[in-house]
């Protein structure tokens, strides 16, 4: 089974039956893309990087209510002996290294977002310039389009619509009959006229 094309791609393929069209529009879509990536991109960081600090803010909480019970518990461990006590002990210390681990990696995503931000400059000024590019080709696209073939067309269209228009009065306005050339009398008599002597 062949590639089959979907309908959506011949609605987005370019123009290929005018070079002026297919640069007009195809700097048209590089500045729209070169206005939308970005800010897309920028949109992302900004839910990562907030995303990231809530759960190392949510990381700290938790690393701090459990060195509390850390504390809580080791001091009712000295205080009694208990083997069971030991064990919870160690069980909150292995819970503590959890969290350690966890905020390690929560903080090194969070330092990620925000060095992508950073680097985000360097996308914009490569957007700025690609869009420029991209509107350049537009315009010249645009107006070696009008200026070389469509204000032709649009002449010819022009002309075509003034004479539909003229050949339309002519057909509604009420034709008269124009009057014989030669004299009323001589037809009286009974000569035929265009017949001269």
């Amino acid at each position: 089974m062949g590639i089959q094309e979907l309908p959506a791609m011949k609605e987005l393929a370019p123009p290929t039956d005018n070079l002026y069209k297919f640069l007009a529009v195809s700097g048209l879509i590089v500045f729209i893309f070169c206005f939308v990536y970005p800010f897309q991109i920028y949109q992302d960081l900004v839910r990562q990087a907030a995303a990231g600090d809530q759960e190392v803010v949510a990381l700290r909480a938790e690393d701090d209510s459990n060195n509390a019970a850390i504390k809580s518990a080791e001091a009712a461990g000295a205080a009694s002996a208990l083997p069971g006590k030991a064990d919870a002990s160690e069980r909150l210390r292995e819970k503590r290294d959890d969290i350690a681990r966890r905020w390690t990696i929560a903080r090194s995503r969070y330092q990620f977002a925000l060095l992508r931000k950073e680097d985000l400059r360097v996308i914009f000024l490569w957007a700025i310039g690609y869009g420029t590019c991209g509107l350049m080709v537009s315009g010249t696209g645009f107006w070696l389009w009008y200026a070389r073939l469509q204000q032709y067309q649009d002449m010819v269209a022009k002309a075509d619509a003034e004479e539909a228009l003229r050949r339309m009065r002519e057909a509604s306005e009420p034709r008269v009959h124009e009057p014989p050339t030669e004299p009323i009398a001589s037809l009286a008599l009974g000569e035929v006229p265009g017949s001269g002597p």
